[in-house]
């Protein structure tokens, strides 16, 4: 780096002389840091480091999500096989419900034998739609996961 300052003033460089005088200054500045020499290896290095660090923390977010979208699909298959079941579960219901009526019509059952019986069926009909409303919840969570 290279400088140069000039002026002309009372006093000039000279501060016992009390008159205008010229003055400049010219400069010349090096700045070289010797103990540095290795710093740009050294910065590949930590880059290189850094690079690995990054690919490693890569790889296990991809493993992580993997993992995450099988225990996902578990949970889906899981759902869908208590549905099947649940819906099963509702027809039968329904014709112990039918046959509840014909025997309360005849005198065979009470009424609060009747009214068990309805509360059962409603019972699965509402097992029925929170499994179907936690299956929605578990394939919006696999997409979530999946990042769609």
């Amino acid at each position: 780096m290279a400088f140069a300052l000039g002026g002309y003033g009372n006093p000039g460089l000279n501060m016992l002389d009390n008159s205008f005088q010229p003055y400049y200054i010219v400069g010349l500045k090096f700045n070289c840091k010797i103990y540095d020499w290795n710093a740009t290896q050294q910065q590949k290095k930590v880059l290189n480091i850094n690079q690995s660090i990054i690919d490693n923390q890569k790889e296990l977010f991809s493993l992580n999500t993997s993992i995450e979208l099988e225990q996902q699909s578990a949970e889906i298959e899981k759902i869908i096989q208590l549905l099947k079941s649940d819906i099963e579960i509702v027809a039968l219901r329904n014709k112990i419900v039918e046959l509840s009526d014909a025997q309360l019509k005849n005198g065979i059952i009470t009424s609060s034998d009747y009214v068990s019986n309805i509360t059962l069926k409603y019972e699965a009909e509402i097992n029925l739609k929170i499994h179907q409303i936690q299956l929605k919840l578990a394939k919006a969570n696999y997409n979530v996961i999946k990042g769609n």
